[in-house]
């Protein structure tokens, strides 16, 4: 069994109902980010805001495949003036 804490940060904390801070979620397989947020209902074809995912306090793809106990963020560029 994998478990990991997700995070939904800034634009993305609108696809989710709890109001916790971290979600703790249970695999029974490796799991690639991708998939795993396709669970919260998240079609990355259709929404115009490129994701960031911090996984650790490092930045990688959609496709990176979690390890039992990461913390994984999602969250949105920033930009500003």
């Amino acid at each position: 069994m994998i478990q990991i804490d997700l995070k939904f940060a800034g634009y993305f904390r609108k696809f989710i109902k709890e109001k916790k801070e971290y979600i703790k979620v249970s695999l029974e397989n490796p799991s690639a980010v991708r998939d795993i947020l396709m669970n919260f209902d998240i079609d990355f074809r259709k929404i115009k805001v490129k994701p960031i995912i911090i996984v650790n306090g490092h930045v990688y793809s959609l496709d990176y495949i979690v390890k039992d106990g990461d913390e994984v963020i999602l969250m949105n560029m920033m930009s500003g003036g």
